[in-house]
């Protein structure tokens, strides 16, 4: 089974030359790796390749295309199995049995997601390890569920090239990885999710990155919903297994919803932290929900079923964290359940204002 790697660079080598040298102390013999060079060149870029030139498939497109452009171009002159995309923020492990595990799972897969944990260099990174935590988790039992699933995140995953190609490659949009992964959903794509190929992502380590990024995936977030939402819902009813899916990814904020709406008339309020916590992927959908809540509970009842449901939420991500093997800090824990979270939710909040009175929004981003 041939493997291609395809990587983007744009402006900076980041960890291209980390990429390079991993593929090629790699023991799999079927492989090919193609770097493509958005925009302009720099001795930065070129000196990343320098020691592997003449082993490479380069490509230089001499002027900014954007990522979407740039990889479809790449992959019309590519013949293999399977095609697996690295942003060129990725670190792959020090294992020269990667590819090898990478096309044993494959053998029974359509389409995977590497699951990614955050490089931690400041506390913004640190935040954003514990959102890929809460994404492997979705992603970890949506895959073990139903072997189908409409959204990844693109800065690491393989397809099959077939599959590929029927789907015409990436469509023209903001969101090009959850695009590709709902229109390969619609057609039954088998999804995979495998913890033991894990990867290290770099992410923003400034407020100032973080919040250029994020303007971008609140965008993603309205688009996916725009666009795939519909037929992801009504697929959803046409398979038990996908359809137990669906209520595993509703039932945390509807239960939050609704025992919230009873806490008054029960003594369940100790729960409310941990059903909104227990499924981080809703968290912007209900991040500034958790400040009003916990105001209402320590007002009424105290501060002791918040500190529950935190303790709760704590040990059952501190346990996925484990069998994910992600880092987990307590302290930067409870910054990112109390803080992080509902800022991040009101991020989206805000976009979703702009995208409605349709303000023209600058992401620097190519599409």
């Amino acid at each position: 089974m041939k493997i291609a790697v395809v990587v983007p660079v744009y402006h900076e080598p980041k960890k291209t030359g980390d990429i390079i040298r991993k593929f090629f102390d790699n023991d799999y013999p079927e492989k090919e790796i193609y770097i493509v060079i958005d925009g302009e060149t720099n001795e930065l870029i070129e000196a990343a390749f320098s020691p592997f030139r003449e082993r490479l498939h380069l490509s230089y497109n001499n002027k900014r295309l954007g990522k979407v452009n740039s990889l479809n171009r790449v992959t019309y002159e590519i013949n293999a199995d399977l095609l697996l995309f690295l942003d060129n923020d990725i670190v792959l492990p020090d294992d020269t049995r990667y590819l090898s595990k990478i096309a044993k799972f494959m053998e029974n897969h359509d389409i995977a997601e590497l699951p990614k944990e955050a490089i931690v260099s400041s506390f913004i990174s640190a935040m954003i390890n514990y959102e890929f935590i809460g994404y492997a988790i979705s992603s970890l039992i949506v895959a073990n569920l139903s072997h189908r699933c409409p959204f990844l995140n693109g800065a690491a995953f393989i397809i099959r090239q077939p599959l590929f190609n029927r789907l015409e490659g990436f469509r023209s949009v903001v969101n090009e990885d959850n695009d590709i992964s709902s229109r390969a959903f619609r057609l039954d794509a088998r999804f995979g999710f495998d913890p033991s190929l894990k990867v290290k992502n770099e992410v923003p380590s400034t407020v100032r990155e973080w919040l250029k990024q994020r303007r971008r995936w609140a965008l993603n977030n309205i688009y996916w919903l725009k666009d795939h939402f519909i037929h992801v819902f009504l697929k959803m009813f046409r398979s038990p297994r996908l359809f137990l899916s669906f209520l595993f990814l509703i039932m945390p904020i509807a239960a939050f919803i609704l025992v919230f709406l009873l806490a008054r008339h029960t003594h369940m309020t100790a729960l409310l932290p941990f059903i909104f916590m227990h499924f981080q992927h809703y968290n912007v959908i209900s991040g500034a929900f958790l400040w009003y809540t916990h105001y209402r509970l320590i007002a009424t009842e105290g501060i002791i079923p918040t500190i529950s449901g935190l303790l709760i939420s704590t040990g059952i991500t501190f346990i996925f964290s484990r069998i994910l093997k992600f880092r987990f800090n307590f302290l930067d824990y409870i910054l990112f359940y109390f803080v992080y979270s509902p800022i991040w939710f009101i991020i989206n909040i805000i976009m979703w204002v702009l995208v409605i009175f349709k303000i023209e929004i600058d992401l620097d981003w190519k599409i």
